[in-house]
């Protein structure tokens, strides 16, 4: 069991990394974060050029626009979830509107 205290012990710290790399390889595998040196999987490389391409640099558009047309390429929300979050780390989009517009600006 973990508790707060001013100073950190080494069992402490070791259950500490423990439940870090469980709850981020349990994100890794559900598709919310990319591991380093996990790289773009094919599908996500495309859904990101298409996304890209429906959206010209300086542009702005909803991002509930660019999941719709994602899912109408055959892609699943999720995946076009994770396209735009990917797209966002890499600074090409820019979240504006609390996440629910994206401006192109790379």
């Amino acid at each position: 069991m973990l508790t707060l205290t001013f100073g950190a012990f080494t069992p402490q710290v070791k259950q500490a990394i423990e439940l870090f790399t469980a709850s981020t390889l349990q994100a890794a595998k559900l598709g919310e974060i990319t591991l380093e040196g996990g790289g773009v999987s094919e599908g996500l490389a495309e859904l990101r050029q298409r996304i890209e391409g429906m959206v010209a640099i300086g542009q702005m558009r909803g991002k509930s626009e660019i999941i719709s047309q994602a899912v109408a390429w055959g892609f699943s929300e999720r995946d076009a979830e994770n396209a735009i979050r990917s797209l966002v780390g890499a600074e090409q989009f820019e979240e504006s509107r609390q996440g629910r517009r994206l401006k192109r600006v790379a």
